[in-house]
């Protein structure tokens, strides 16, 4: 299950290294303190609005285990109906994730409507910190890839999509395990105070500019928080374009 993998992903990321792919500083990429993006209907191919949470579950919790999410070590984070969405708060060093496994045909893009209340303290993966508030994992087809390690576990292709506070915006970064199949990507950088970020990430570009083949199908995603002290940050929507 691709959810698994991605669990075991989220989980090793404490104890590795990030490293700049200086090849790619990307150029579809869409990210700003709005929600002016203008799509056609007709182009979504699946949609997630953490606006509606609310009104359909008496919890966050209920209402992520009512649309088919996996969880593990959700109870570090508060979870509250905020934000018009849902937003994660955690006042130590936390690791939590929300994934979601299953196809999504003809999806290329993803839109996330999101925002960082607090970043976690001196989080900068240009200084090999580690860290994000929030962060959106995309996998992408079925096929597992070797981590490079023996006792870390292969996975598939993915991005991991994260708003951060100081590193530069569109600077892809690869990890210790994984240096061939995955890339980290800042996709906004220093805003804060409950602001909405719009991002708008070509998955189909940027997979088939960096590994030059067709990208293969999105197979299941993930919210992950990976914080080394006091953060909060919230999501109103996840939406995939064709």
């Amino acid at each position: 299950m691709v959810g698994r993998v991605l669990f075991q992903i989220m989980i090793c990321i404490p104890i590795v290294y990030s490293e700049v792919d200086q090849r790619l500083v990307f150029d579809q990429l869409y990210s700003t303190i709005s929600d002016k993006f203008e799509h056609d209907l007709n182009k979504i191919v699946y949609e997630l609005d953490f606006s509606r949470a609310s009104a359909e579950a008496e919890k966050p919790a209920d209402w992520f285990s009512g649309k088919g999410f996996n969880s593990q070590f959700a109870d570090k984070i508060k979870l509250s109906f905020e934000n018009d969405g849902i937003s994660f708060f955690t006042d130590r060093s936390s690791l939590a994730i929300w994934g979601k496994d299953g196809d999504i045909p003809e999806a290329t893009k993803v839109k996330i409507e999101w925002g960082v209340n607090k970043y976690p303290r001196d989080a900068n993966y240009e200084k090999n910190k580690k860290y994000s508030a929030i962060s959106l994992n995309v996998a992408l087809g079925r096929k597992k890839f070797s981590s490079g390690f023996p006792f870390v576990p292969s996975a598939p292709y993915f991005f991991s999509l994260f708003p951060g506070e100081k590193e530069p915006v569109g600077k892809f970064y690869k990890y210790k395990y994984w240096k061939n199949t995955s890339r980290h990507v800042c996709v906004s950088s220093g805003s804060d105070n409950d602001e909405l970020i719009t991002t708008v990430f070509d998955l189909k570009y940027n997979f088939e500019k960096l590994w030059n083949k067709t990208m293969p199908t999105v197979s299941g995603f993930l919210i992950a928080i990976n914080s080394n002290a006091k953060s909060k940050a919230f999501i109103k929507k996840i939406t995939f374009l064709k």
